[in-house]
């Protein structure tokens, strides 16, 4: 999902108004393979703070799929109370009436659109970006099964 809802990342290897191109997949490869790497250098450099006290990790797609609870696992983490005026924009923003998903869209129903990319993303693109990002799917607990 990542990569289909950033493609103004793409930007970087393909000047212009990357809505309008038809990448190829091996276009769409080659750039999740340099993207990838970005995240696999972060997410080694995070190993330094492997304690785990000091970094709290949860998917993004349990995130949108129980907004309230992920809240509610992170600020008890932090020690912190998760008071009523955050959770009820946490509810309000989180179960809104649309489905669609725009770019920066900050209300919307997140159980209906985390995972939009997978139906509306070309099986052939999909494939060379699941291909390519191989390693950094496994290291953070995904399975790089083209779903």
């Amino acid at each position: 999902g990542s990569i289909n809802s950033r493609m103004g990342t793409f930007q970087r290897f393909f000047p212009g108004d990357v809505t309008t191109l038809n990448f190829t997949a091996a276009e769409v490869g080659a750039a999740a393979r340099v993207i990838c790497a970005e995240r696999e250098r972060l997410v080694k450099g995070l190993t330094h703070f492997n304690s785990a006290e000091r970094i709290i990790t949860f998917k993004y797609e349990d995130l949108a799929e129980d907004p309230l609870s992920s809240a509610t696992q992170l600020f008890s983490q932090l020690r912190l109370k998760l008071n009523k005026h955050v959770y009820n924009y946490i509810i309000e923003s989180s179960r809104a009436i649309s489905t669609e998903s725009g770019g920066y869209d900050t209300k919307k129903q997140s159980k209906a659109v985390y995972n939009k990319w997978q139906s509306t993303m070309d099986r052939a693109h999909l494939a060379a970006a699941t291909t390519s990002c191989y390693k950094l799917l496994e290291t953070l607990g995904y399975s790089h099964q083209i779903p």
